[in-house]
């Protein structure tokens, strides 16, 4: 291989190891939600050893008003709340910010 092709074999990886966030995942149950002007909080119960790690030992996750998926996520947040199933939260680059939810037993 050429020094050129070896350049751009280099710089197509850093690009598409950028380009896709990195996920946690979380699970619980949705004990209270939190609606407020900028984002939807999600307080979990039973989560596991994870979130000391992730949310400075914090239960709440927030899903902001900005994501494209917002509403089918409070949606599936209402749903577990309100029947008592567990959730998983798919949290953005080990932070507290849910990405996207599923709904489980």
């Amino acid at each position: 291989m050429t020094i050129k092709t070896i350049m751009a074999l280099t710089s197509l990886a850093v690009v598409v190891g950028f380009s896709a966030p990195a996920y946690s995942q979380v699970e619980g149950r949705p004990a209270i939600v939190y609606a407020d002007p900028s984002d939807l909080v999600i307080g979990l119960v039973n989560v596991g050893s994870l979130v000391p790690v992730l949310c400075a030992g914090s239960n709440l996750f927030h899903v902001k008003r900005a994501n494209t998926n917002f509403r089918e996520v409070t949606a599936v947040t209402l749903t577990a709340y309100a029947t008592g199933k567990t959730m998983s939260l798919f949290l953005v680059g080990g932070s507290c910010d849910v990405d996207h939810v599923a709904v489980h037993d």
